[in-house]
């Protein structure tokens, strides 16, 4: 693998040769594992590779001139720190990287549940023998809570205090965590009740790593959501985020409601699905 110039600038990226007519991958002589990929029509893709349990991860850092150098070599410097620390980032913490390296998309349109599709979800998730217990848990939670689904795969449990029913998001917000969320965080914690965890290297990967509420890759929560997904539900497509977007217009829309409930008022969604499948 040829190495790029250690003096080498944004302005001099260009001047990288692509060797046989192919797209060419540079490494970087003082920075392991980072990797400058230039194609045949010159396009540019900053990259970081690592090995983990012996197999090789890579980690996209963004695509020049959108990215510089500059901002590459700074995600390449924090990514390179988390794997020292054992930490497979690729499995766990590069949501934010995927989410900023992904093509744009048009604006996403929010769709908000409605009192039956809420009841169909709630009921009927759990008889969806494909999905594993901890993405069902994972769905639940984030229509009972309003948390986003990229700051529930960030969520560790250093940032929950199940007895004070309290959890300090990524986004620096903090929320309270209504009785049946501490139900469903309590059966998180039960982790060998985990059917997504019956792979052993995984198993093994989970302990050793960083303390994760839910161990899942950015894309599974949207894959249990897809069309065969929502057929068995018996509702029309939705996305984990929509889950959080009808919690908060449950609260939006039924403020009077939930000032009847006096200082329990956070129980409001807890004691409405409750009232839903009749428990």
């Amino acid at each position: 693998m040829p190495k790029i110039p250690r003096n080498i600038k944004d302005t001099s990226l260009k001047n990288l040769e692509v060797l046989d007519n192919d797209a060419t991958v540079y490494s970087d002589p003082s920075r392991k594992g980072f990797l400058v990929e230039i194609n045949s029509q010159g396009r540019i893709i900053f990259s970081y590779e690592y090995k983990f349990n012996k197999n090789i991860r890579q980690i996209p850092l963004g695509t020049h001139p959108s990215v510089s150098l500059e901002k590459a070599r700074s995600k390449w410097l924090e990514s390179s720190k988390k794997v020292l620390d054992g930490k497979d980032i690729w499995l766990y913490d590069n949501v934010e990287a995927l989410e900023e390296n992904k093509p744009k998309e048009a604006e996403e349109v929010t769709r908000i549940l409605s009192e039956s599709e809420i009841l169909l979800f709630w009921k009927k998730i759990d008889s969806i023998n494909r999905l594993s217990a901890i993405t069902k848990l994972a769905l639940k939670l984030i229509l009972l809570t309003g948390i986003k689904k990229e700051d529930l795969l960030l969520a560790t449990w250093d940032d929950i205090n199940i007895k004070k029913r309290s959890w300090a998001l990524h986004s620096k917000k903090e929320i309270f965590l209504n009785s049946l969320s501490v139900e469903l965080l309590l059966e998180i914690q039960d982790f060998e009740h985990h059917t997504a965890y019956s792979n052993t290297a995984l198993k093994q990967a989970i302990i050793a790593s960083n303390n994760k509420v839910i161990n899942l890759s950015p894309g599974t929560l949207d894959r249990a959501l897809n069309d065969k997904g929502c057929q068995r539900l018996g509702i029309n497509p939705f996305t984990p985020n929509d889950l959080a977007e009808t919690h908060t217009t449950l609260i939006e829309e039924n403020e009077k409601m939930i000032a009847t409930f006096g200082e329990d008022k956070k129980e409001y969604i807890a004691e409405y699905i409750k009232s839903l499948v009749g428990n």
